[in-house]
């Protein structure tokens, strides 16, 4: 009897693993997707695998391929476009930025921004390092619109607990917007778009279980409501 149990555990192990049920899933992400975006999606992923143990860990885009690449981590989630050896990389679909205002600013009132709404805003920056700051400071190049930048960050959660503060407004990823939301600030569409671009990395020519992969798609889907509902406030 005991044997009989102990092989019925074993196939009822093995059912499991095959069907992504139970296992465990190692996942890097930037802090952009960590503020809350990603850990919602990994309690609800959870919820009918009762024999699945995730650990996340968070960093900036370079160490997330490195902890894949090493196989530190099972999957990632990291800046798009990337170029590192040792990792297959697939675009997420793009979402685009929004503007975030302090909560009571001039510029609520309007429901889509631009650059020339800028002028003479005192303006919360990402650090000049990033792949962020280049792209807005070259969209507001183009424009011939020049922002007063009063204080930068890295770090968009910072960004956007500065606004809330009163220090300036910005523009930010949608993933942290979402998270400070009703928490002191305001978000509104931004226009011209600039879409932020998120990757899911992978280790190169490995083996991507069913936990993995079921875990993207989860993402994947998430991430199309988040921009069907951009979509929807732009329109408005």
């Amino acid at each position: 009897e005991r044997q009989f149990v102990g092989l019925e555990q074993i196939e009822n192990t093995a059912r499991n693993l095959r069907e992504g049920l139970s296992g465990s899933l190692r996942i890097a992400a930037l802090p952009t997707f960590n503020v809350g975006f990603l850990p919602r999606l990994v309690a609800a992923y959870m919820k009918d695998k009762p024999g699945l143990e995730i650990a996340i860990y968070g960093s900036i885009s370079s160490q997330v391929v490195d902890w894949v690449a090493t196989g530190f981590c099972d999957i990632g989630f990291a800046q798009y476009p990337l170029d590192f050896p040792h990792i297959d990389v697939e675009q997420l679909p793009s979402v685009p930025a929004v503007a975030v205002l302090p909560e009571g600013h001039r510029l609520c009132g309007k429901a889509v921004l631009e650059p020339a709404d800028f002028v003479g805003e005192p303006f919360v920056s990402l650090a000049g390092s990033t792949q962020w700051r280049y792209r807005t400071d070259a969209l507001f190049s183009a424009a011939r619109v020049t922002r007063p930048i009063k204080v930068e960050t890295p770090l968009s959660m910072i960004a956007c607990s500065l606004v809330a503060s009163g220090a300036g407004i910005g523009i930010v990823d949608p993933y942290t917007a979402a998270e400070y939301r009703g928490r002191g600030i305001v978000t509104r569409p931004f226009r011209p778009e600039v879409l932020y671009d998120i990757g899911v990395v992978w280790p190169a020519g490995r083996f991507r279980s069913p936990l993995a992969l079921g875990f993207v798609e989860t993402v994947t889907a998430a991430i199309r409501d988040l921009a069907a509902a951009s979509e929807t406030a732009a329109a408005q």
